[in-house]
């Protein structure tokens, strides 16, 4: 496989649960020997699944800090297993997750349909979502306002309209929100997310959050969730 390009290779092989009481089996690496004998795997299964479903997701390296949208992460998915391949080793200034937050941030993402009936966002399955993980800092909070980048931003979202800000199950705010008209950045920037983290606590500059842009047939929410840093030694 392509793409390797660290020479100290790491590879972590962890249990995790979701949906409350599902085990999935998760490989994380950046070695393109592990990931391939993963990949092989995949392909025995295939020749006996009755169903032959496997799903697959690519991350892509964010264009604010680097000069070309690379893959950065790899996701393959088949029965109760997850291949986690880092694709591009580059150093960017992003926020990274360990296998430990990984699986707060997936019982996070299982709890959005709760998130959107609790706080009348309308009908889950009419509404669209776009995630990403997100760190609190100078660059993308302002006094006023947040930043959002263009990667979470569908192309027919409207360029202004109204938002409700929501850290569960504590804390809402409406507000609203405007999409740079600049065709590089095209960033989303929201506003009152100031008095956001005033009235939120878990919110502080230097946090980890979990971010879900929901455009629902109740109007756009964004879901907020602190991740909590979970060092790999615990």
């Amino acid at each position: 496989m392509e793409g390797d390009e660290l020479t100290n290779h790491s590879t972590e092989i962890r249990k995790i649960v979701a949906h409350g009481t599902t085990e999935i089996d998760v490989v994380y690496t950046d070695d393109s020997y592990e990931a391939s004998k993963t990949v092989d795997m995949y392909e025995q299964w295939l020749s006996t699944d009755e169903y032959k479903f496997m799903g697959l997701d690519f991350e892509y390296c964010d264009p604010e800090y680097e000069d070309d949208c690379r893959i950065a992460v790899v996701q393959l998915a088949m029965k109760n297993h997850v291949l986690v391949y880092q694709w591009s080793s580059f150093h960017i200034k992003g926020t990274d997750v360990n296998w430990k937050e990984m699986g707060k941030l997936i019982a996070e993402v299982d709890k959005l349909d709760m998130f959107v009936e609790e706080n009348d966002a309308g009908d889950f399955y009419l509404g669209r979502s776009y995630g990403l993980v997100h760190t609190l800092n100078w660059s993308n909070t302002t006094k006023n306002f947040m930043k959002l980048p263009r990667r979470i931003v569908p192309e027919d979202m409207d360029e202004e309209g109204a938002i409700t800000l929501v850290c569960h199950p504590n804390t809402s705010l409406s507000s609203t929100y405007t999409i740079s008209h600049d065709n590089v950045d095209k960033r989303v920037c929201i506003n009152k997310w100031d008095k956001f983290m005033k009235m939120e606590p878990t919110l502080k500059m230097g946090h980890k959050v979990l971010m879900i842009l929901h455009l629902g047939d109740h109007g756009i929410y964004l879901f907020v969730s602190y991740v909590p840093d979970v060092p790999l030694d615990e």
